[in-house]
């Protein structure tokens, strides 16, 4: 399924790529180009880019003589029209005196220019008689004054003069005469310009989806290396890479804080690892200078004369093109179907970041793109294109991702998940939708519209073919258990089994939450009876797992039997059975995170693997509903269980007394079962009163461990962080290959 999945979505983008591709491939025609466009030439449908030799500006550009092949018929006469309106005919306004927005129209019905044109044509349609009346055609398009007979002219064109200054514009020409080569190229590279620059900014955008197959590419190699080959990257301990590791790969982007978000004042916000940001740093720089550079403008551009006007259009394009190219980057990885989290290896968290930072580099080319398109547009008719949808839903567009990016910072996320999320959904359909109204005026961006909105129709359809494969009868017992914390054992379809990393969204079917959807960690019961059933543990915290703890007060042993539907599996399994020793750490209801990764190594792994198994807990409140497992783990002599308590006189508080119970006497019964749980177990497993220290159980590891040690981490964002750091700075002095993995619980 994942095979198909990962075939699928690669050929969406590579048709989205070969799809814009292709639309500036082809030679370019004019034939769009009417008489109305090239004798009023406004600059809003065929402006161009670019510099004759006397153009001035930094971002201009000389002109350049067109490729060898002969360019259309059309093209040939648009240009020739062109170029002899260049040179003075007598007409009250020569072209050549001031670039104008229009053609004289007296030229229409000047002998010597009409002799000049149809010249030139002859000249660049190798006196082809197909070729020539395509082109005359043109002609009497573009000059609808004039009642010559092209053909006729062609046939008795008489002897024409040669330029000895092909830059005099001023000289009044009374016959014909050869239009200046130099001057014919000009005017075809200017009528090729817009879809050169077309061709210019798809393969600009292109780049940035090149730029991140590359990202992915080589962790996907790395990935699939540490799965193949193991061994081989488990003896890479060299000083290089540890420095590498150590300096580049490991530490958070700042010295210590990643998972727990840094505030500032009131609000929030997270820091990235080291590589996450060096990755989303070369993204940022790459989109940038491909977004400004090469924006090439002509001081003398007959199509569009404002040197501004063309630079606006040029950027307002080349934002524009990369906004759509990198919608489909945001959607793919903010969905929970990311068929690269398999593939690289990386976790849900890591393209979290991504996602965030490739819908902020969305939001600013967007912001260009408006801002460099109204420029374009200045004037008396830019209030005319507030008539026309397109433009509408294109402001519409940038008004709702706007707020996207505020609603989705840290701060409101937290204070509210639920309404983000709802509101988030909304905003984006309609965003896409108005994106969609916008880009198919021109055309341009379809291809990667309708990829974008593949990718998210086919993660809305992979989800309910989740929950159907998963089973859309089952039940779960669920039971509210002492400290809030909420057990559920699902009876579940069984055509897919559970792995350690890996989680679930979970639906409770009642009138007030059928409809929110949570992420837990899946785990299996050791007890016998249960083999089968999948095992998650949730703290209460607001919203549904409030709704549900409240319900369960009111039910008998605080247990009811629910009607659930499971949307799984998700997440990524680490590598953890390559290593000699594996040290997993867990704070809280994090133990969920690494205690399957424990439970496997002790089913399946049969040779002399050490196993240390540390969990730090607020109180002995846990104990008793997690004492099945600890007494699993505790069974075997591979593994070395540590619970450290920080507050060993909480263990008489009970669910009771957050919920006021109406009754002491269950009061009482609940503390004295959580005493009799808590002491029943084994008193081999040693309890330390406090919080571990990361640093001393790091140290101590290396020294007693062989060849290779694996951490795995899943508690609060400051243990998760002091895990971190303790290993970076271990990993240089350290003599054997420390690697680290993080199950964050945290979304």
């Amino acid at each position: 399924m994942r095979f198909s999945l990962l075939l699928s979505l690669i050929a969406l983008i590579t048709s989205a790529l070969s799809g814009v591709l292709a639309q500036y491939g082809a030679p370019v025609s004019v034939s769009s180009l009417s008489a109305a466009t090239l004798a009023d030439a406004t600059g809003t449908s065929t402006a161009s880019k670019g510099s004759a030799s006397g153009a001035t500006g930094s971002g201009s550009a000389t002109a350049k003589p067109p490729k060898k092949g002969r360019p259309p018929t059309e093209v040939i006469g648009s240009a020739c029209y062109v170029a002899a309106a260049r040179f003075n005919f007598g007409c009250p306004v020569p072209i050549a005196a001031k670039v104008s927005a229009q053609v004289p129209k007296c030229l229409c019905k000047n002998l010597p220019y009409i002799e000049t044109v149809v010249g030139c044509i002859n000249d660049h349609s190798a006196h082809n008689k197909t070729l020539q009346k395509k082109a005359f055609k043109t002609m009497q398009t573009l000059c609808v004054q004039s009642n010559y007979d092209y053909l006729n002219i062609s046939k008795s064109l008489p002897s024409r003069d040669v330029l000895a200054d092909d830059k005099d514009f001023t000289s009044i020409h009374k016959s014909p005469f050869v239009v200046p080569q130099s001057v014919y190229n000009h005017e075809i590279t200017l009528i090729n310009q817009p879809t050169t620059d077309k061709k210019r900014d798809a393969f600009f955008a292109a780049a940035v989806l090149i730029y991140w197959g590359g990202v992915f590419l080589l962790r996907a190699l790395t990935n699939f290396c540490f799965y193949v080959f193991p061994r081989i990257l488990l003896k890479t301990n060299i000083h290089f890479f540890k420095h590498i590791r150590q300096k580049f790969l490991l530490p958070a982007a700042g010295s210590y804080h990643h998972s727990k978000p840094k505030a500032a004042g009131s609000f929030t916000f997270s820091i990235p690892l080291r590589s996450e940001a060096l990755v989303i740093l070369g993204y940022i720089i790459l989109n940038y200078i491909l977004c400004f550079s090469k924006n090439d403008y002509y001081n003398d551009n007959f199509y569009n004369p404002s040197e501004q006007t063309q630079f606006s259009k040029e950027l307002g394009n080349r934002s524009g093109q990369l906004v759509v190219s990198q919608l489909m980057l945001s959607v793919l990885f903010g969905g929970r179907n990311n068929f690269l989290i398999w593939i690289t290896g990386w976790p849900l968290s890591t393209f979290n970041v991504f996602h965030k930072w490739v819908s902020r580099v969305v939001f600013v080319n967007l912001v260009v793109h408006g801002i460099a398109m109204s420029i374009s547009v200045a004037g008396p008719a830019y209030y005319t294109h507030w008539q026309s949808p397109y433009f509408v839903w294109g402001v519409a567009a940038v008004i709702l991702i706007s707020i996207m990016i505020v609603q989705s910072m840290h701060y409101f996320r937290a204070k509210s998940y639920e309404i983000f999320l709802v509101v988030h959904i909304v905003l984006a359909a309609v965003a896409l939708g108005g994106a969609w109204l916008h880009v198919k005026h021109p055309s341009t961006g379809l291809p990667y519209v309708y990829t974008t909105v593949a990718i998210w129709g086919f993660d809305r359809l992979l989800r309910w073919v989740r929950i159907i494969w998963s089973g859309p009868t089952s039940k779960a017992q669920v039971t509210l258990h002492e400290g809030n914390v909420i057990e559920y054992k699902i009876d579940y379809s069984r055509r897919w089994k559970y792995y350690p990393g890996s989680y679930a969204f979970i639906h409770v079917l009642r009138p007030n939450c059928f409809w929110q959807s949570h992420p837990f960690t899946l785990t299996i019961s050791p007890k016998q009876e249960e083999e089968g059933k999948l095992v998650l543990f949730t703290r209460v915290k607001k919203g549904f797992t409030q709704k549900t703890r409240d319900y369960l007060l009111t039910q008998p042993n605080h247990t009811a039997r629910l009607p659930v539907l499971l949307e799984g599996p998700y997440g990524h399994h680490h590598p953890v059975q390559h290593y000699e020793t594996v040290v997993l750490v867990a704070g809280g209801i994090g133990i969920t995170g690494v205690y399957p990764y424990a439970d496997e190594l002790i089913r399946k792994t049969g040779k002399n693997q050490k196993i240390v198994f540390v969990w730090a807990i607020a109180d002995e409140r846990p104990l008793e509903w997690f004492a099945d497992q600890l007494d699993h783990l505790a069974s075997d002599s591979r593994v070395d269980v540590k619970i450290h308590i920080g507050n060993l006189e909480s263990s008489s508080s009970s669910i009771v007394e957050i919920a006021e119970s109406p009754n002491p006497q269950d009061k009482e019964k609940d503390v004295s079962e959580t005493t009799r749980q808590a002491s029943s177990l084994p008193s081999i497993i040693p309890r330390v009163c406090g919080r571990p220290n990361m640093h001393s159980i790091v140290n101590q590891t290396v020294s007693e461990a062989g060849n290779s040690i694996a951490f795995v981490c899943c508690g609060p964002h400051e243990m998760n962080d002091d895990v971190r750091k303790a290993i970076t700075d271990k990993l240089v002095d350290s003599p054997v290959r420390i690697d680290y993995f993080e199950e964050s619980f945290g979304w």
